[in-house]
């Protein structure tokens, strides 16, 4: 019966209200809440979670993509900037969630509107462990250029540079 009461919610909002009512109902209803959320709303919670730094929440989402989408083509964000997931948690030098979306099947070399990747963001944000770990990912394109025509490399060189003087 919760589960009909859930399916005939037409926000999502208001359906993540109703699971949150309590335990047992948030149990039985998260589920339905990132089937819905991938269906309608083109996986929103994958981008929050990584713009959040929320593990959980990315972990359940992804596989809720996985099970009804069946590929790791994860959506870019709806704005201007176009970034992708795994761009969002390299710029915040979140390892455990880049290791997370590289586990999952998402490519390194995804590129935002400037055509950045997240090795770019990454490097010139200083967060050496995720550079490390996506130098180390196989399908790596080291000398993906941006708008401007520099390489991740190029532009990490560049910050250790200004960084010296």
């Amino acid at each position: 019966m919760l589960l009909e009461i859930a399916l005939s919610i037409d926000s999502e909002k208001d359906l993540a209200s109703f699971v949150q009512v309590n335990r047992a109902m948030y149990q039985t209803l998260i589920s339905q809440l990132y089937r819905r959320n991938t269906k309608d709303s083109d996986g929103s919670a994958i981008r929050h979670a990584a713009a959040s730094d929320n593990c959980s929440t990315l972990r359940r989402a992804l596989q809720t993509w996985k099970d009804i989408n069946g590929s790791a083509n994860l959506p870019k964000s709806p704005d201007s900037t176009k970034s992708t997931p795994l761009f969002a948690v390299a710029y915040r030098g979140n390892l455990a969630a880049v290791q997370m979306l590289l586990d999952y099947g998402v490519s390194p070399n995804g590129k935002d509107k400037s055509k950045r990747t997240s090795l770019y963001v990454a490097s010139g944000r200083g967060h050496t462990a995720v550079v490390k770990t996506l130098l180390e990912h196989p399908r790596i394109k080291v000398n993906a250029y941006n708008n401007d025509r520099i390489t991740p490399i190029c532009f990490l060189l560049h910050v250790k540079v200004i960084l010296k003087s």
